[in-house]
């Protein structure tokens, strides 16, 4: 009798705690090789449970953190892609020697140096967000003349439009006040915009 109650234990034990416990481990097992649509069914209130519950949790936020990677990733490429194609359309027209005259050349010159350096604060900004204690970018905010910057921005974007034979016209209000800004951060906006009306 003491050994059939012994056995009957031994599976409500092997059913209610081993069982789920092995669940467990083979969800987390699971998750460490990158399956993070992993779950484990919640079935009891008690701590077993409470662990499951908790797996699950942390699941959902690695698999949250790896779109979001994925993510960052494509943004990154997209927002690098443009100035390098700017760089490289504008340095190809000099070495053809297709931009004449000396003010046009320094014209671009100009161009080419401001897409350098903004590209330079684009992959800055990348490494930053490798330090997850960074804080979040901030604003260099400063009264700017907004006609200015989207004539600027037109111009970097001018071989791409060129290629295609696109006309860009510019219609803006002559009372437009200055506007407090990030003029990177717009300028980017801008290009982004351009870019992809281009496309």
């Amino acid at each position: 009798g003491a050994s059939s109650v012994a056995i009957i234990l031994s599976l409500l034990i092997s059913e209610y705690v081993t069982a789920p416990i092995q669940k467990i481990i083979k969800a987390t097992k699971n998750i460490a090789k990158g399956k993070y649509s992993e779950r484990v069914e919640v079935e009891t209130d008690d701590e077993i449970g409470e662990l499951s519950h908790a797996l699950n949790i942390m699941a959902e936020q690695l698999e949250d953190n790896r779109r979001l990677q994925k993510s960052l990733i494509s943004n990154v490429a997209h927002e690098l892609a443009t100035p390098l194609m700017n760089i490289g359309g504008y340095t190809e027209a000099l070495k053809d020697d297709v931009i004449k005259g000396k003010k046009l050349k320094r014209q671009t010159l100009e161009i080419i140096k401001e897409e350098t350096e903004r590209l330079a604060k684009m992959v800055d900004e990348v490494r930053a967000l490798v330090v997850i204690e960074q804080p979040q970018f901030k604003l260099e905010k400063k009264k700017r003349n907004v006609e200015t910057l989207i004539k600027k921005a037109i111009q970097k974007m001018k071989p791409q439009f060129k290629e295609k034979s696109i006309a860009v016209n510019l219609n803006v209000d002559e009372k437009m006040p200055k506007v407090s800004l990030d003029q990177n951060r717009f300028t980017q906006i801008l290009i982004n915009l351009l870019a992809n009306a281009e496309k």
